[in-house]
């Protein structure tokens, strides 16, 4: 039967006035139903995806003494340092080495040789282009001892030569495993820095006005009334190499303490920070603060000094001592669980079979190797020149933690018969009266390993004396041998092999007792969506994660 809309009228007509109202309001929910029940089909079809906007305000602690990836040494400079600059490769969310300036590069078969290929169209944030002849010129500079750069180290024995515009080439000495985390290096813009007197390089205003070519640009910086910058306003750079960051603006306060820090996190001044200790990312998180943990690539331990505290020289006390450890009363009295346990050279080593000892153990070993207890039931042992007493002392910094860590440790070890003190001293006192002449019994110290897994720094024989970091002083031919092959392997399963090796040597000489590798805490808003982040070699690398991130969403077809 054909119905027209005449005749829909006419009947509709025909209604009473109720009649009329209740089918206008039926047609209209079925019309409204029907249109909710399309877009509802159409939006299964579609999903949120990162979109660019959104604006995170981040504090840190400390001045930056310089946003120059040549000569930053604070917290503060790293970052910016970090977020302003790029190199050949950049550190992703998840801890790997990715391409940056770099379009690709191959290694020679020899593993001494790196070529790397820019990106077309390369430029910095003024807008010029950005070639391998800065690249040769950020090296250069780097190695240069006038400068005075902290990375001079990683440069030593490397040339580098731009053979075109695009293409710079790497030949070191011999093979280096963890070579390609050196070209993460911030790249310096040459026709800027190229008439700066090496002799005056740290006073270019070029060193707080940062001009590089990484993911964000600086718009605008806040001075105090005494000219020191405290915020740092970042916009997501349209041309950077590596694609426009979601993020479109990064605010960095800067604050001169922990406490003026935390004050803006409670004002709403801030939405994030990190390096926070234990205590205070806990009582954040009782505050309803969005508590982000990551893994820190350091290790901290007890070195023992042989030379001075001979008693050490006997393997059964060191073996004793680390028996005695309770690394998870450490963890959880120290560190408020945010911690690893640790009990090899290199972070995230799987604990080996028997490490979980006790102290009645750690007791019956010394008694069985002929030490007695005193009056005072310290332990002691008779030997040619007289009699030991199981008695030495613990230096380390005046770090709440690490202080903490040495009187836990003081108390397991009093439980077996040793006699320990402990010294702590400021940082830079500890550097220079104790670390670099190498005047202490056992030292309470970490280590910050690195991404590139590179050992030979800390149990290298050669490293034993300053400015070597072998602050056990330790010495064996065949891990020496394991070292130097880890280091210049040229695949990172060989590097694997040799690293494992040498931690089986190191457990049987045990030189050193491992304990932790910390955790980094971050507190970070809601809104950071897609957050993933990586194990931190260093705390700017945080924003590894911040960079693959994003606050506003979008809608796109699956």
């Amino acid at each position: 039967m054909k119905v027209t809309i005449s005749k829909i009228k006419y009947i509709f007509d025909d209604f009473s006035a109720i009649e009329k109202a209740l089918f206008s309001l039926f047609s209209f929910f079925l019309i409204l139903s029907s249109c909710m029940l399309f877009f509802s089909v159409f939006d299964s079809f579609r999903k949120d995806a990162p979109g660019y906007g959104g604006t995170l305000h981040e504090g840190v602690v400390g001045y930056p003494s310089f946003i120059n990836p040549l000569l930053s040494t604070t917290n503060a400079g790293r970052d910016l340092s970090y977020l302003t600059y790029s190199g050949l490769m950049r550190i992703n969310e998840n801890g790997e080495f990715v391409p940056d300036l770099a379009e690709s590069f191959t290694v020679s078969n020899d593993g001494t040789t790196y070529t790397f290929i820019l990106r077309e169209d390369t430029r910095f944030h003024d807008g010029k282009p950005l070639t391998s002849s800065d690249i040769v010129f950020t090296i250069k500079n780097a190695k240069d001892p006038k400068v005075k750069s902290p990375l001079a180290t990683n440069w030593a024995g490397v040339k580098v030569v731009a053979t075109d515009a695009r293409t710079v080439v790497f030949t070191l000495n011999s093979p280096y495993a963890p070579f390609i985390e050196n070209t993460a290096i911030g790249i310096l813009p040459e026709h800027i820095w190229k008439d700066a007197d090496l002799d005056q390089f740290t006073f270019s205003p070029y060193n707080f006005e940062p001009v590089g070519s990484g993911p964000y640009i600086v718009r605008e910086i806040k001075r105090n009334t005494n000219g020191t910058p405290y915020l740092y306003h970042l916009e997501a750079w349209g041309d950077y190499a590596a694609g426009k960051k979601n993020i479109s603006n990064i605010y960095i306060h800067i604050y001169p303490d922990a406490e003026k820090l935390l004050n803006a996190l409670r004002h709403g001044e801030i939405e994030s920070a990190g390096d926070l200790s234990p205590t205070d990312a806990e009582t954040l998180k009782k505050e309803g603060f969005n508590v982000r943990t990551t893994d820190l690539l350091r290790n901290f331990g007890v070195f023992f000094n042989q030379n001075q505290a001979t008693l050490f020289a006997d393997k059964n006390v060191r073996y004793a001592l680390e028996m005695a450890v309770d690394r998870n009363r450490i963890i959880d009295t120290v560190l408020l669980s945010y911690g690893n346990e640790e009990d090899a050279p290199l972070p995230g080593s799987a604990l080996r079979p028997g490490a979980m000892e006790n102290a009645s153990s750690a007791k019956a070993l010394l008694l069985k190797d002929g030490w007695k207890e005193n009056n005072d039931g310290i332990l002691e042992k008779k030997d040619t020149k007289g009699t030991v007493k199981l008695s030495f002392t613990v230096i380390t910094s005046n770090d709440p933690e690490l202080l903490a860590t040495a009187n836990l440790l003081k108390e397991q070890w009093r439980a077996i018969g040793a006699e320990v003190s402990i010294v702590s001293l400021d940082p830079a006192e500890l550097t220079q009266t104790v670390i670099r002449p190498r005047k202490y019994d056992a030292l309470l110290f970490g280590e910050v390993i690195g991404r590139g897994k590179d050992l030979y720094p800390f149990w290298y024989s050669g490293e034993r004396r300053d400015p070597g970091l072998n602050i056990a002083l330790y010495t064996n031919s065949k891990a020496d041998s394991l070292l130097q092959k880890a280091r210049t392997a040229t695949s990172s399963e060989e590097t694997a092999k040799h690293l494992a090796s040498f931690t089986s040597i190191f457990h049987e000489d045990m030189p050193a007792i491992f304990l932790y590798s910390p955790q980094y805490l971050y507190i970070v808003p809601e809104k950071i969506k897609g957050l993933t982040l990586p194990a931190l070699d260093m705390a700017h690398e945080r924003f590894a994660g911040i960079l693959s991130s994003y606050i506003n969403a979008k809608r796109v077809w699956k």
